[in-house]
């Protein structure tokens, strides 16, 4: 009896070892789904808008009056409306001369040299600036020609004859160029001396 309860007993170890659970487990579940890329966010800078400065449109005139007597004899000149202007500028080593020039009458040759019939004349101002090859803005002083922004104003007429505004008798000299671009130099001036008084604009073609 004692040796089949023993077996009995076996037996029953035996069985509850078999039905002993593994240890557990760790499961890890991997995703399907690929991780979410990382995005950069690139910050634009924004391009500066070019400065555009405007230019004004200017309507060129002279006025001038004079009671020197190389202006008086000749045949009388109507200043009522500017025909022609240029502007031209002279390089050397160390400098350049800029010569705006304005005409009652219309040519293209260079107001400077060509040749005047009665009633014609041209205003003209020679200007010394830096050795640019294009006229520089700023103001110039017609009562010196010496150095830069200085200059001379003279007025050339028919037969021949300049009347030069006088630097040892002037009272008021200066000539502006307000703006420059790649056409024309634009600009006023007024001059007076004990002869000859004239003030204007301008705005003359590069030539």
């Amino acid at each position: 009896m004692i040796p089949r309860i023993l077996l009995l007993a076996f037996m029953f170890i035996a069985i509850m070892s078999g039905c002993s659970n593994d240890p557990a487990q760790e499961v890890v579940a991997e995703s399907d789904t690929p991780p979410a890329e990382e995005t950069v966010i690139e910050e634009s800078i924004p391009e500066e808008a070019p400065v555009t400065v405007e230019v004004p449109i200017v309507d060129a005139h002279v006025t001038l009056e004079s009671t020197n007597g190389g202006y008086t004899d000749a045949e009388a000149i109507d200043w009522s409306t500017i025909v022609t202007q240029q502007a031209k500028v002279l390089v050397f080593s160390d400098h350049s001369i800029c010569t705006i020039l304005l005409a009652n009458f219309e040519t293209e040759e260079y107001l400077k040299t060509v040749d005047l019939e009665p009633g014609q004349a041209v205003v003209y101002f020679t200007l010394n600036q830096s050795a640019e090859s294009v006229p520089v803005a700023g103001v110039y002083d017609l009562t010196v020609y010496d150095g830069e922004f200085t200059g001379s104003a003279g007025i050339r007429i028919a037969g021949g004859v300049t009347v030069m505004i006088s630097m040892s008798n002037i009272i008021t000299g200066e000539l502006e160029i307000t703006h420059v671009t790649a056409e024309a130099a634009t600009g006023s001036f007024a001059v007076q001396d004990r002869w000859t008084e004239m003030s204007g604009e301008f705005q003359a073609p590069i030539i």
